[in-house]
């Protein structure tokens, strides 16, 4: 999976990069593509969208939901990993699939 890491400063606007439809907004509302694949966030297991099932195989004693997933998916993935800024510890994960 290719990531690319974002810090988070309540401006940024996330649309997808193959077709432009903005697939998350400033109060978390997730609006499906045909790439996007994966969103979810550090403070739960609990995906807020999950196209492709990614975590049917997860062992959440042995390993974090993002952490299986860089392992699991191929560079047919990309992934926008924001970043809440110090105080703050969150993590948010959008991840799309490249599509030939």
């Amino acid at each position: 999976m290719i990531e690319t890491e974002l810090t988070d400063d309540g401006e940024i606007k996330i649309h997808c990069p193959f077709c432009g439809r903005r697939t998350h907004n400033e109060v978390g509302d997730i609006s499906e593509c045909e790439h996007l694949y994966y969103v979810g966030i550090s403070e739960t297991n609990d995906p807020m969208f999950d196209r492709g099932d990614a975590l049917s195989d997860l062992d959440p004693d042995d390993d974090w939901p993002f952490d299986h997933l860089k392992n699991k998916l191929s560079d047919q993935f990309l992934c926008f990993s924001l970043h809440t800024p110090a105080p703050g510890t969150m993590h948010f994960y959008l991840i799309y699939e490249i599509k030939p």
